[in-house]
């Protein structure tokens, strides 16, 4: 199934429970089940993060956050985690433990503690 149908499934399904936060350079945070979300391009409509990011800080033009295991399918449950997001480029490091997702942070000059 191709990301843009994807979304259209999840977003019908989800759909009385679904919210929306405008994000930096033409990104949204969809919120798909009252807790979990993910990340969506809005011009292309593509997921730019996966399912379920369980929380996440906007930092600049940074969204910094932690995905669960989404349980929907093998490919949405490898790399969860703590994850960077640069809205400028889409840029995306995924998969990283707590000590990995702090070193990520100083390496673009972030704050250690956003979430």
């Amino acid at each position: 199934m191709r990301r843009p149908a994807a979304i259209a499934l999840l977003l019908v399904l989800c759909g009385c429970d679904t919210g929306i936060a405008k994000l930096p350079h033409g990104y949204s945070y969809v919120q798909i089940d009252g807790v979990n979300g993910m990340i969506v391009a809005d011009a292309t409509h593509e997921v730019a993060v996966e399912p379920n990011v369980k929380r996440y800080a906007l930092v600049g033009d940074f969204v910094v956050g932690e995905r669960n295991d989404a349980e929907l399918s093998p490919k949405l449950s490898r790399r969860f985690g703590y994850f960077i997001f640069d809205t400028r480029d889409g840029n995306y490091v995924e998969g990283l433990n707590e000590r990995q997702f702090e070193k990520e942070l100083g390496a673009r000059g972030l704050p250690s503690h956003p979430l």
